[in-house]
């Protein structure tokens, strides 16, 4: 998220834009008439609601996904929409705000990483999801919300912003979601999140050669990295090839989607763990940030890698209870 800090320190990239002062927003609906509320309906008017949830459910059955949005689903995410416009008013959670814009640039664009989870799972289990940079909850509660027997994992770096999340999992009930207040390097590096997810997902936290380092230690072998990105990155593709040699990954698929009345087309890009990623990754924290994995890197001789404990939130939200199992190295 814009301003966010990502799990390295630096300043993410930015996520997707809200059309600019002036532009025409093709997620706004013309002016009208604000809707009264039917008499005895505890129910806001739809003009003051935070989520355009008709807009929601178009957009979401354009790029066939509309089977996650059931009526429950999109109640929650409508609550969820509530609670991150009221925390952002003194938390820099988002710039994103409009009812119609929440939908499209928030809550559809993360459930397109439904588009490339594929058979990541393994029968027979709920499937592990970790969600890295987590900031305001996305896409790691909208994928949640629309999977609810999925095991969701949040890490967020800046205590207000975990404090939110624990805020936000309790008043939605998640009782299978996690908040971690960690940095990504740090909690790689903890037995019981080392190669243990199924899943592990990102969106506006860093270049792909970044994120690889950051998410494929936490992914077991057979699992995937999935990550939301924008219109130009064959740049960072280029990049991300020798750091997946080192890390264990390979490319499967780049799937570029057009989120609807948006003009750039954005990508998931999608990163299978082939083999186990050496012990001596992730490195410090703040170090993939600072100088990306290239080709040419070498592991410093005798440099040892100190593991720091990641912690539960202490903010009153949910806390990890239950030791994960190691699928994979």
């Amino acid at each position: 998220m814009p301003g966010d800090i990502s799990p390295g320190g630096h300043p993410p990239p930015s996520e997707p834009e809200p059309p600019s002062a002036g532009a025409p927003d093709p997620t706004r609906q013309p002016a009208a008439e604000p809707e009264r509320a039917p008499v005895g309906s505890s129910q806001p008017p739809a003009a003051v609601r935070p989520l355009d949830t008709a807009l929601l459910e178009r957009a979401a059955a354009e790029l066939g996904l509309g089977d996650a949005l059931t009526p429950p689903v999109v109640a929650q995410l409508e609550r969820f929409a509530a609670e991150m416009l009221r925390w952002n008013e003194r938390v820099n959670l988002t710039r994103i705000t409009g009812p119609g814009e929440i939908a499209i640039l928030h809550v559809v664009d993360s459930l397109v990483c439904l588009r490339g989870v594929g058979d990541a799972g393994i029968p027979g289990r709920p499937l592990s999801c970790i969600d890295v940079g987590a900031g305001a909850g996305l896409p790691g509660i909208a994928l949640q919300l629309a999977r609810p027997t999925w095991r969701v994992t949040l890490v967020e770096a800046v205590g207000k912003k975990a404090a939110f999340l624990s805020h936000v999992t309790a008043v939605l009930d998640l009782d299978t979601c996690t908040v971690l207040h960690a940095r990504a390097e740090d909690v790689a590096r903890q037995a019981a999140h080392r190669a243990a997810y199924d899943v592990a997902v990102a969106r506006a936290v860093a270049a792909l050669p970044v994120l690889a380092e950051y998410l494929l230690p936490l992914v077991r072998v057979g699992g995937r990295m999935l990550a939301l990105k924008g219109d130009r990155i064959e740049d960072e593709l280029a990049a991300l090839t020798p750091a997946l040699s080192l890390l264990g990954g390979r490319l499967t698929d780049v799937v570029p989607y057009r989120l609807p009345g948006i003009e750039h087309p954005r990508h998931l890009v999608v990163v299978d763990k082939v083999a186990p990623t050496p012990e001596v990754f992730p490195r410090r924290a703040g170090e993939p940030a600072r100088a990306p994995l290239t080709a040419a890197w070498r592991p410093p001789p005798g440099r040892a890698h100190a593991p720091r404990r990641a912690r539960p939130s202490r903010h009153g939200g949910r806390s990890e209870t239950a030791k994960r199992n190691r699928r994979g190295d």
